[in-house]
């Protein structure tokens, strides 16, 4: 499937390579120490294919971009933080100050990762006009 989405996006030609891990996303924000060696391997596994940036995708590892690329040598992008980072640069103030969100749970999230996400609703779920989804 994430082949077929490079291809429609047209940057097929761009791809050196998939890897997927073992461990479940929600495995990794648990105890990413312990993922952190497959990481690395799986990452080490790309640039073995030619791979000179790796975009680490799902939410699981989102913060350990900076601690895996120590290892590998090349630059990883954490898709959790690319596009955290574009939705706020997009102009947030829509978003409203949270009342009536429901907290989510956040796990395994470096302070770094943390702070990049904190906003009008940290901790909560997305809102709209100052209703949670389906409010």
């Amino acid at each position: 499937m994430l082949r077929a989405i490079v291809m429609v996006l047209g940057l097929a030609d761009a791809l050196a390579t998939i890897r997927t891990v073992a461990p479940s996303g929600g495995a990794i924000a648990r105890n990413p120490d312990a993922a952190l060696a497959g990481l690395v391997d799986a990452c080490g596994a790309c640039v073995g294919h030619g791979a000179e940036t790796i975009i680490l995708g799902g939410a699981g590892p989102a913060g350990l971009a900076a601690r895996i690329a120590q290892e590998i040598g090349i630059p990883l992008i954490c898709s959790v933080e690319a596009g955290t980072r574009s939705v706020r640069a997009a102009g947030t103030q829509s978003v409203s100050n949270g009342a009536g969100c429901k907290p989510t749970e956040r796990a395994g999230f470096s302070p770094a990762f943390t702070a990049l996400v904190a906003g009008p609703c940290a901790g909560h779920a997305p809102c709209r006009n100052g209703r949670p989804p389906g409010g």
